[in-house]
């Protein structure tokens, strides 16, 4: 096993390959992609802000977060900057040109190192975000809905086309 995670092509499976394409799908869809991001934004946060409260430096709860997260796209990005907080960088200016964040995370996360509170930050970012996501995902359940009992009646519309077809042709 050690040999394997060392190797060159460790992370390169088809499956990997696979998880990071669907991922990108579905960052890339228009309702259900916002609801999944937002979602794992407020992991991060909740799960940084944890880790820092409870005494961790940043850049280990940074570098935990991404590896406790599920989607690769954002666990990359996550990546991406607990290697610069490994270099010594600052969050503070960094976050806002690099885009790798939304906008608002990145400001609260500014505004809680500045400050001196940032386990509070990611905390009160984790808890909008989380909010924002359980939003998102119910209005998207409210429209997925009727889109499925449309689909439902036809899909019954077409059995009882071809029934019918029989007896009365």
């Amino acid at each position: 096993l050690s040999l394997g995670a060392s190797s060159p092509h460790f992370g390169t499976s088809p499956l990997f390959a696979m998880k990071w394409f669907a991922d990108r799908v579905l960052a890339a869809t228009p309702l259900l992609g916002a609801a999944i991001r937002d979602a794992a934004h407020a992991r991060f946060a909740t799960t940084a802000g944890l880790l820092v409260r409870s005494g961790a430096p940043l850049v280990d709860a940074v570098r935990t977060a991404a590896a406790c997260e599920t989607n690769s796209i954002v666990a990359s990005r996550l990546d991406h900057i607990a290697r610069h907080l490994a270099e010594g960088g600052r969050l503070a200016g960094w976050l806002s040109s690099s885009r790798l964040l939304p906008a608002d995370l990145s400001w609260s996360l500014e505004t809680g190192e500045s400050g001196g509170s940032m386990a509070d930050a990611l905390l009160q970012s984790g808890a909008i975000f989380d909010t924002r996501s359980a939003g998102e995902f119910l209005a998207l359940s409210k429209f997925m809905i009727p889109l499925f009992v449309v689909l439902n009646g036809l899909i019954v519309l077409s059995m009882f086309s071809f029934i019918f077809v029989r007896y009365y042709a």
